[in-house]
């Protein structure tokens, strides 16, 4: 049953390249099991591109969480894409973002977030690579 007091609005992206599902499963799953189990509702946002924000959509679906796409709007021209970063983060209050060091896009984001005190997560490509190490281990 939820919590209605507690919602968690989570936006999960990274990389249009991101193609790891399990370790963005695994990464989630450890980011809000204490939300879970304390009955917050939990609702994923995505800006629906590929990559990491699909697999985030995919993520929603198979824990039976709520989604709420945001797709960028082409009448918005080349800044479409942010304007549609500014929506998701007006609506959230929690960023899970898988980074690579040469994505400007990606440091914006995380930027805007923080300066509007948004939970933010940062996943860097060192730490994909050891969670990923550590992953496959266990397999």
């Amino acid at each position: 049953m939820y919590n209605m007091d507690n919602e968690l609005k989570v936006i999960i992206t990274g990389p249009t390249d991101f193609e790891d599902y399990e370790l963005l499963k695994g990464v989630c799953n450890r980011l809000l099991e204490d939300r879970i189990r304390e009955g917050y509702k939990i609702t994923i946002l995505s800006g629906h591109s590929k990559g990491a924000d699909i697999l985030g959509e995919r993520y929603a679906d198979e824990c039976g969480f709520e989604k709420k796409l945001f797709e960028p709007k082409e009448r918005h021209g080349s800044k479409a894409n942010s304007i549609r970063n500014t929506k998701m983060i007006s609506e959230a209050n929690a960023l899970i973002v898988f980074t690579k060091k040469d994505s400007q896009g990606i440091q914006r984001l995380i930027k805007h977030a923080t300066d509007k005190h948004l939970i933010v997560r940062e996943i860097t490509e060192e730490q994909q690579s050891l969670l990923k190490n550590a992953y496959d281990s266990l397999n």
